[in-house]
């Protein structure tokens, strides 16, 4: 049996889990609401020899 000591902790895992889970949810609602055909995204990512820029468009990060 866990004692309430590792209920707890269970318990605010879960809702660290749930809360994250809705902002993930409200991001992406956000971007195919208003990521626009004509809009686009540059990221950079890191690797061993350097960076490398990486342009994403509406077709390659929403999916309608």
């Amino acid at each position: 049996m866990m004692d309430s000591a590792d209920v707890i902790f269970s318990l605010n895992e879960e809702m660290d889990a749930i809360g994250e889970q809705q902002f993930v949810n409200i991001h992406f609602e956000t971007y195919a609401e208003k990521f626009t055909d004509a809009d686009k995204k540059v990221i950079y990512a890191g690797s061993s020899t350097g960076q490398a820029p990486i342009v994403i468009t509406r077709k390659d990060f929403i999916i309608d």
